[in-house]
């Protein structure tokens, strides 16, 4: 009975965690549609709407029990190298890379391009590790997601 106890306060903080979580998730969805709004620029309007299909994505990671591991960190075949926008790792599962698309016109870069297929053969490396100051690391049982965000 005890353990059963200390089972279900496990999981109250758990959860009480996820909703702080989520709470602070939504909080920067609204910001960075606040911004994306504001934008008067085209080069401004790219960047707030990529910054939204971010969070958007995180929130979605978050509402999944997702742990973001990193952001927008460097990635690389051969001598090509892409920015991943969110590297997430589910309780039981391997790591998730996620490449965030926001708009119609939202396209892979010629890098990305490149780079990402070379996650399914396990070629692809992140130059400097997942944590800042690391050394290279192999992206090995990795499954890469693209996410589209049309408006």
């Amino acid at each position: 009975m005890c353990g059963l106890a200390v089972g279900s306060v496990g999981v109250a903080a758990l959860a009480g965690t996820q909703f702080v979580r989520l709470g602070s998730r939504l909080t920067n969805v609204a910001q960075a549609s606040r911004q994306l709004r504001r934008a008067t620029t085209a080069t401004e309007r790219s960047i707030a709407s990529g910054r939204l299909g971010v969070r958007r994505s995180e929130l979605l990671a978050t509402v999944r029990v997702e742990r973001i591991v990193a952001s927008e960190r460097p990635l690389c075949f051969d001598t090509v190298c892409a920015r991943i926008d969110l590297v997430t790792r589910p309780p039981l599962g391997r790591l998730r890379l996620i490449e965030v698309k926001n708009g119609p016109g939202a396209r892979l870069s010629a890098n990305q391009r490149a780079v990402y297929p070379a996650i399914r053969t396990g070629e692809a490396y992140f130059p400097y590790g997942l944590r800042a100051g690391g050394s290279r690391e192999t992206v090995e049982r990795a499954r890469y997601v693209q996410q589209n965000w049309a408006r």
